[in-house]
């Protein structure tokens, strides 16, 4: 089963890459597709360039601290 989850996932996040969104917009994109697989109460999404592994990017849902409230 969380196989099956997990390639769904993957699936609908490389769609997503491939559509033409702009960052900002597959960042909240896939963290939608990965919070449906995955419940999650905070997430974050970093760009990094390959060649210095440098992040160029970071892209939070939530700011902290999540609290009872924001459920």
């Amino acid at each position: 089963m969380w196989e099956e989850r997990a390639e769904r996932a993957r699936r609908e996040i490389g769609d997503l890459a491939a559509g033409g969104l702009d960052l900002a917009e597959l960042y909240a994109a896939a963290l939608a597709v990965v919070r449906r697989a995955v419940p999650f109460d905070q997430g974050c999404w970093a760009g990094v360039d390959p060649d210095t592994l440098g992040m160029t990017s970071v892209t939070i849902w939530r700011p902290w601290p999540v609290t009872d409230e924001d459920q």
